[in-house]
């Protein structure tokens, strides 16, 4: 397995994870995903320009009693397709408490 990942071009790379987001999101249900993406809209009007981690949103949707989905990768499909809508916008990384600080996607609400 880890010579096949090292050996991966970018591209596949890319693939492989978008093939895993959808697989996840899609397992989660189109009334969950909805809600979460909704969630996110919420949360950034709460926020406004400040910016966040996609950790700070999920906890915001759970304290509002939005579900967890089967598989928490669902999420990924959920941010990106708030961020194709236009509600959110990627600045950068930062390090995030739920990943050991490794770095993640700082968001904040798109500028319109």
């Amino acid at each position: 397995m880890k010579n096949e990942q090292l050996s991966l071009t970018l591209a596949d790379a890319r693939k492989r994870r978008d093939a895993g987001i959808a697989k996840s999101g899609e397992h989660a249900g189109s009334d969950w995903r909805a809600a979460a993406i909704a969630s996110i809209g919420d949360f950034v009007r709460v926020k406004g320009m400040t910016p966040f981690l996609a950790e700070e949103a999920r906890e915001y949707a759970q304290r509002r009693g939005l579900a967890l989905p089967p598989d928490g990768r669902a999420w990924g499909m959920v941010f990106q397709a708030a961020r194709r809508a236009g509600i959110i916008e990627a600045i950068g990384y930062a390090p995030s408490r739920s990943s050991n600080l490794s770095p993640k996607v700082r968001w904040r609400a798109a500028v319109s």
